[in-house]
């Protein structure tokens, strides 16, 4: 966390310490946390990378807490069902979360319990523009959005950028190259 002023302290975990633990700012313990994006006003949410899971950070308070993963795989369903395998980037669109977990972007809907698959298809490696499920990807990374109606997802694996246009913020995803090597 930087004040105005500049200085720099810790928020959450002991950087001399990994692990994997809910908790006070000081209990908690983080394994390479990676992609990070303001939740709303008072939270951010983390990719922990080698934890495989979502993480609630207070920033007030600096308490820590997981919303979901924890386990390696490939499962939608609940927030306590859903498993990632490579999971980087993030971004928030309207409370909804969504995460880049190797060749597929995932949505988290903490409101609805829920984590599914957006765009591309688990274990389907290529580079091909689409629909939702229809598009293909290589390793993905980093996620950023906007502020309108798209979210840009860096494919790292192919070289390019992908612009993700969110019809009316619902979960469909229309992709298109914006940038190319």
């Amino acid at each position: 966390k930087i004040s105005p002023s500049g200085s720099v302290i810790t928020l959450a975990g002991k950087g001399t310490e990994y692990g994997n633990k809910d908790g006070s700012s000081s209990e908690a313990r983080f394994d390479s946390p990676y992609g990070i994006a303001m939740l709303d006003a008072n939270n951010l949410v983390v990719t922990d990378i080698n934890n495989i899971s979502i993480r609630k950070v207070n920033i007030s308070t600096g308490a820590v807490s997981t919303i979901c993963g924890g386990g390696l795989g490939f499962k939608d369903g609940t927030l306590a069902e859903a498993k990632f395998r490579h999971i980087r980037g993030i971004a928030v669109v309207d409370g909804l979360i969504y995460v880049v977990d190797q060749t597929t972007i995932r949505l988290i809907d903490i409101s609805n319990n829920t984590v599914s698959t957006f765009a591309g298809l688990s274990g389907a490696v290529g580079n091909k523009d689409g629909v939702g499920t229809e598009a293909r990807f290589g390793l993905l990374g980093g996620l950023s959005y906007d502020g309108g109606n798209a979210l840009f997802v860096t494919d790292v694996s192919n070289h390019i950028i992908k612009k993700i246009t969110i019809d009316n913020l619902a979960p469909k995803a229309d992709f298109s190259t914006t940038k190319s090597n």
